[in-house]
């Protein structure tokens, strides 16, 4: 670029007239992106999108949306090249597991896993269309976080106010207690309320958003924790614990997310006692209309709990931003606010043990006296209770305190595939077949409570390599959090990292990855990290010095 060019004044590379097709894709992007959030809520009140017919319906009307994309936003569509090599290895993953059914015992389930594969690749080509160049990234994750906590709100309803509702009697017997409406399966609803905490806590930490966006933020992440609880899912806040410990290490803004976090663990464990001084309303089944006379009060108290959380928020945002407009006055060094930062999470970490405490302190005590309350016992009880597959695993809030269950012979059986067929495994739903024949515990699994280890033993080697290829991308657009890569600011990176570390945690510890309740978000956050961002190129950035020198700014 000549010295000329670089002195021009800013209006004059602004008047140029917008290209057809990016004008097209500036009103479409928005559009695609509700399309791909209207889809993931169809698939959730569609049984959490699992039996057939609605992963065909969801597989076609996302094909055809894709389709449409790709007409209308796809001539100026630049994607990156983990974004191409993700939908490609998605692409792949689903002929391998098509191809699959030519030696799998279960021909008809190995299509329907070909079917969902399908779906879910669809699925992503369409955030990333949505998204485009990144300049829609944050409105896709705002808007998955929205219907995350949608959800979350519903299922509290349906458990404190079931009479709203179409619940079904049966299933509230089949999941003893666990709330499981309006995914369908306890566990998914717990992915789903962890993965809303997570986006709640992104969005409540990020000093661009605004206050209200912020607000709402720490007051439905109150609301997920409680329907988290409820759910009573071992693995989704394992899930959980992970994604927070992955987004405070790698993100910059761990401070504002520690506070905010701190805040929300405070309400979240207010609301669980609140919740759990009636077991009708935890783990004890009940008549709904039990649950709705219990109900009542307990809505109030949550709502006045959540309410508080939005008003403390609300104070530390505005303290935040009295503090950023009169920083150059301030007597204070950032290191002395940094340590005042400290000091408000130790507090509110305080108040959490205090809450945590006064729930178990039997308990607590007990262990205590007994010489079992030492970290390295409790490690090694859980492991020789999850090896151990003789005893049926706890029910109700004692499965909190215990690792006890079937997966470790599930886990087994899966690696005994693997071994058997190591090149191309059993075939797509061949592990079922796999397992009543080698099954060694009455329990009727159909899958492996694992996508890495369900993989390697119906498609082998060359369908793990083909999932590593579609995932990686994934982990590491997660980058973003630590530096502006995209469409996303530091903390609305945290957020969907969140939401996709939750994910990928929890399907490799339960089959809800087939859900595309569960799936469906955690891929659009992925596709929003995954933008190319709209950033200047360096001979913009040297022209934009150039005129500031020209004008004497």
């Amino acid at each position: 670029m000549t010295a000329d060019a670089e002195t021009l004044p800013p209006q004059a590379s602004t008047t140029a007239p917008v290209p057809g097709p990016a004008r097209t894709a500036l009103w479409a992007a928005p559009v695609l992106c509700v399309a791909t959030v209207v889809l993931a809520l169809w698939s959730t009140y569609r049984d959490g999108g699992y039996f057939a017919d609605d992963v065909a319906a969801v597989t076609t009307l996302t094909l055809v949306a894709c389709g449409v994309g790709l007409l209308v936003v796809g001539p100026s569509w630049r994607p990156t090249r983990g974004a191409l090599v993700c939908v490609g290895a998605a692409v792949g993953l689903t002929l391998w597991t098509a191809l699959s059914a030519s030696w799998s015992p279960d021909p008809e389930g190995a299509t329907l896993a070909a079917r969902r594969d399908l779906g879910y690749a669809a699925f992503l080509l369409l955030a990333l269309l949505g998204v485009g160049n990144g300049r829609r990234a944050a409105l896709l994750v705002q808007l998955v976080v929205l219907l995350l906590v949608g959800v979350c709100v519903v299922a509290l309803l349906s458990r404190l106010r079931p009479s709203l509702f179409d619940v079904d009697p049966q299933l509230l017997q089949v999941s003893q207690g666990r709330l499981a409406f309006p995914v369908g399966y306890w566990n998914g609803l717990g992915a789903v309320a962890a993965m809303a905490v997570m986006g709640c806590l992104g969005l409540a930490a990020d000093a661009r958003e605004h206050p209200a966006v912020r607000a709402a933020g720490a007051a439905g992440g109150t609301i997920a924790g409680c329907v988290l609880y409820l759910t009573i899912s071992r693995g989704a806040g394992l899930a959980l614990a992970a994604a927070l410990v992955v987004v405070l290490v790698l993100s910059p803004r761990r401070v504002r997310l520690a506070v905010s976090g701190v805040l929300m663990l405070a309400t979240v464990t207010a609301g669980v006692l609140v919740l759990s001084a009636d077991r009708i309303l935890v783990d004890e089944p009940g008549t709904l209309a039990a649950q709705e006379d219990a109900g009542r009060p307990v809505l109030v108290a949550l709502l006045a709990i959540a309410l508080g959380a939005a008003l403390v928020q609300l104070a530390l945002t505005r303290v935040s931003a009295l503090n950023r407009t009169h920083r150059h006055v301030s007597h204070y060094s950032p290191r002395s606010r940094a340590a005042t930062g400290y000091a408000v999470c130790a507090g509110l970490v305080v108040v959490l043990l205090v809450g945590v405490y006064a729930t178990s302190a039997d308990t607590l005590e007990g262990q205590a006296a007994n010489g079992t309350f030492g970290v390295r016992g409790f490690v090694d009880r859980q492991y020789d209770a999850f090896m151990d597959t003789s005893k049926p695993p706890p029910v109700g809030t004692e499965r909190l305190a215990s690792a006890r269950s079937s997966r470790s012979e599930a886990y087994e059986v899966a690696i005994n595939g693997f071994q058997a067929n190591p090149l191309a495994g059993d075939g797509a739903a061949g592990y079922e077949v796999r397992w009543y024949r080698e099954r060694t515990v009455p329990e009727s699994f159909r899958n492996a409570h694992s996508l890495e280890l369900e993989t390697a033993s119906e498609l082998g080697l060359v369908g793990l390599l083909l999932l590593g290829a579609m995932l990686a991308p994934l982990v590491g657009g997660m980058r973003g959090l630590r530096r502006a890569t995209g469409g996303l600011t530091r903390s609305q990176a945290a957020a969907a990292g969140g939401v996709l570390t939750v994910w990928l945690v929890h399907s490799a510890l339960d089959w809800d990855w087939q859900l595309g309740s569960v799936t469906l978000p955690a891929l659009a956050c992925g596709a929003a990290m995954l933008a190319r961002g709209q950033r200047q190129p360096a001979a913009s950035t040297a022209g934009m010095v150039a005129r500031r020198r020209h004008t004497g700014s």
